[in-house]
């Protein structure tokens, strides 16, 4: 996540009014629902375990047996 400074990237109107409510402190602005990635998805370490468990499956790890 990079920093951005409010006077550089927003409306004076837009910044006096934030101003109102946070002073001189960091506020996060998350991303809209639509553009966030999913866990593991920039990392690539989400795709890296469907890969293992896929095969941890196909080799009979995950199957069990009941005891009489």
């Amino acid at each position: 996540m990079k920093y951005k400074n409010a006077n550089d990237v927003l409306p004076k109107e837009l910044l006096s009014e934030i101003q109102k409510h946070i002073n001189g402190e960091i506020l996060y602005i998350p991303r809209p629902r639509v553009a966030r990635k999913k866990w593991g998805e920039t990392s690539g370490y989400r795709l890296y375990l469907i890969e293992r468990n896929k095969e941890k499956i196909q080799g009979g790890l995950f199957h069990s047996t009941t005891c009489n």
